[in-house]
């Protein structure tokens, strides 16, 4: 008797072990499947601040303009990547600013992953290019150029406004957004001039955060990149949450197996 009814106790675990396993995995999917990895924000400045503005805890970390260099007006270098915060890179000899990290992708315009490309191109204003500020962008056109953050940063927003020069009028240039563990988020295509007048806000709305910025120009010669990185960052959103539903998840299986366990005895 007391062998059956261990026997059905250990089927009825068995099968509320499935069901809270089946009720956890669609707790934590469905939102996830249900929103956007990425918006883009084309122009729209005040949009993308209200949006941030919006999320629990967050955070502007500052703007990173590159107006750090150290070049004059018309003058060009050439530094190795990556630049990097507060480290000396000629032409920016204090490093950047902000948390970030700006280097050139070999792999073009099928930028999925990083890999280090040629040396830059560091401008100071310049008009012959176009731009009116400093700027990096790639040396070689066969490359792309990544911003890079870091995960302890956290980013989930990035404002700037982006540019292609080398070049008259507007062009197109490819802007895509990573997560901080290499997956692609999703990607716009941008109409830029080399004045860098145009705005867009990359908003984190799937629950990664952002770890890389891709800019690859399509149009032969032109340089595309961008300045004015406004950073904003949080916490990792629903870590807390999901951990607590995991915990007590836990917690009920275990107080119904001591209450089954405790039922046994006295049936015996």
């Amino acid at each position: 008797m007391n062998t059956s009814l261990h026997r059905a106790a250990g089927k009825r675990n068995v099968v509320l072990f499935l069901v809270c396993r089946v009720f956890g995995m669609l707790v934590l999917t469905a939102p996830v499947a249900l929103r956007a990895a990425v918006t883009f924000h084309v122009n729209d400045q005040t949009g993308f601040t209200t949006a941030m503005s919006a999320v629990t805890n967050n955070t502007l970390l500052g703007t990173e303009t590159f107006g750090g260099s150290a070049l004059g007006t018309n003058s060009n270098a050439n530094p190795n990547p990556p630049i990097t915060q507060g480290v000396p890179n000629f032409p920016y000899n204090s490093g950047l600013v902000m948390p970030m990290t700006v280097q050139s992708n070999s792999l073009g315009g099928s930028a999925s992953v990083v890999s280090m490309g040629t040396i830059l191109l560091a401008v100071g204003p310049n008009s012959t290019r176009g731009n009116i500020t400093p700027v990096i962008t790639i040396a070689s056109t066969t490359n792309s150029l990544d911003w890079i953050f870091s995960p302890t940063t956290q980013v989930n927003g990035v404002g700037l406004n982006p540019f292609s020069i080398n070049g008259a009028g507007f062009s197109n240039i490819v802007i895509s957004a990573y997560s901080t563990t290499g997956a692609f988020l999703g990607s716009t295509n941008f109409s830029a001039d080399p004045a860098s007048t145009q705005y867009l806000g990359v908003e984190a709305t799937g629950g990664d955060q952002i770890g890389r910025i891709n800019f690859w120009s399509p149009t032969a010669g032109r340089l595309p990149g961008g300045i004015n990185a406004s950073l904003y960052a949080t916490p990792e959103p629903g870590r807390a949450m999901l951990l607590g539903l995991g915990l007590g998840l836990a917690v009920m299986r275990r107080r119904r197996r001591r209450d089954q366990e405790g039922k046994w005895e006295n049936e015996s």
